[in-house]
């Protein structure tokens, strides 16, 4: 499971859609389609998340093998000034 902490000082991108495609009567969907577009938009940004999580376990994966392997990350930080 993905938490996600906002800030609720800063406007998210959420926020600013909302704003924009919700009416004054307290914030609320008008129709299905706007609530469709709304649930589509909060999964991709779920998939966005997921897959930026994905990458950065790979990185750090891969730069454990690279120090493994005494390569050159290992070396760049060896040299004494």
């Amino acid at each position: 499971m993905i938490v996600m902490k906002i800030d609720s000082g800063s406007k998210t991108n959420l926020t600013l859609w909302k704003s924009k495609y919700h009416n004054g009567n307290g914030g609320h969907i008008q129709n299905e389609e706007e609530k469709k577009t709304e649930d589509e938009y909060i999964e991709n940004l779920k998939k966005q998340v997921y897959f930026m999580e994905m990458e950065l376990k790979l990185l750090k994966e891969r730069e454990k093998e690279i120090e493994k392997s005494g390569g050159f990350s290992k070396k760049l930080f060896s040299f004494s000034i």
